[in-house]
């Protein structure tokens, strides 16, 4: 997976709440995907198999 953002398309929550109203919302989605990709991910963990999961392991 490739992942990529330009420094314009930072996503923070900094704002104040009045200044961008729809923000939060938007955030939040993203943040709560972001973190169900990642749980995913390492869920799937062990069941990985391969030459990236053996050179993690310390083989070939």
């Amino acid at each position: 997976m490739l992942f990529e953002v330009e420094t314009g398309m930072i996503v923070h929550g900094w704002d104040r709440p009045g200044l961008y109203p729809y923000k939060r919302r938007a955030v939040q989605a993203i943040a709560g995907a972001v973190e169900r990709l990642i749980d995913r991910r390492i869920a799937a963990w062990p069941a990985r198999t391969g030459r990236a999961c053996q050179l993690a392991e310390g083989g070939l």
